[in-house]
């Protein structure tokens, strides 16, 4: 959990069901400084429920890792649907999403384009994957709705580079409004072993050593894009408190503009050191 916030990941997912062992959950990640609410839960699911019966039951389940996440101080519960559904498949979810909004909690997923038309008024974030999609952004966005992104690639690849881009300035630049990548830790039979399975090699960012983990070049990668990232968000509040002042406003605007124009397939190290010039700059002259 340390490693996690070390790298930018304020908001992991969690896959532990209700019970006692949920409650150690939430406690180790309040004491390595994780934010527990909203909480992700993959322990509770929607499935796609269509009798009333089911639908009920569905809603008394939300019902109770509510109440159980209240005892934490979680106000708010996102519950996931059906793991990269699509077609009639996702929208048979919907009576399922609208349950779960009426017993008080929201839904996220993971998903492709083509989704919003299916269930844009009820998923409150989807997660797409692949390429980025400036487009459905703005669909989901025109709804009230949030949009992350994932397997871009799939974690695992050593390419530090390709991660920080695509997770961070390039995310941004897409109007996307985070990352959800899968995974941290999943090996596909031994995790120590990338190439035993088939069907996938391992994904992962770090490696489970008896007493910790160890790093992965790629998600020293994903951190140097959630920096870049934060540089922006930076440089973006400079503008904003500039804009203030009548004899910062015109050098307000043309930082403004300058960094709508970025280009996250340039070099990104030239990148930051510009956004840093251009904080500085906004600053001393206040």
């Amino acid at each position: 959990m340390r490693d996690l916030k070390a790298h930018g990941v304020m908001y992991p997912t969690c896959y532990q069901a209700l019970g006692d062992l949920l409650d150690r959950e939430i406690q180790l990640r309040k004491q390595a400084g994780i934010a527990v609410d909203p909480f992700y839960s993959l322990g509770a699911g929607t499935g796609a429920p269509s009798s009333p019966e089911a639908i009920e039951a569905l809603k008394g389940r939300v019902r109770s890792w509510r109440a159980r996440l209240t005892k934490h101080g979680i106000k708010e519960l996102y519950v996931y649907g059906i793991d990269e559904a699509s077609g009639a498949r996702l929208k048979a979810e919907r009576q399922a999403f609208q349950a779960v909004h009426e017993a008080g909690a929201k839904v996220f997923v993971a998903c492709y384009a083509g989704s919003f038309e299916l269930v844009g008024d009820l998923l409150d974030l989807a997660i797409y994957a692949g390429r980025l999609l400036p487009n459905e952004a703005e669909k989901w966005h025109g709804a009230g709705q949030r949009i992350f992104s994932y397997a871009n690639p799939q974690v695992g690849v050593e390419q530090p580079k390709t991660y920080r881009r695509n997770f961070g300035l390039a995310l941004w630049k897409a109007g996307y409004d985070g990352a959800c990548d899968y995974a941290y830790q999943h090996g596909f039979g031994d995790i120590w072993d990338d190439f035993d399975s088939r069907s996938y090699r391992d994904h992962n960012f770090s490696y489970p050593p008896v007493d910790g983990v160890i790093d992965t070049i790629q998600w020293e990668g994903f951190r140097e894009g959630v920096d870049d990232v934060r540089y922006v968000a930076t440089l973006l509040a400079a503008i904003e408190e500039a804009k203030a002042d009548p004899a910062r406003r015109k050098l307000a605007e043309e930082t403004r503009q300058w960094l709508q124009s970025i280009d996250p397939s340039g070099n990104l190290d030239t990148l930051r050191a510009e956004i840093i010039k251009r904080i500085i700059r906004l600053k001393a002259d206040s």
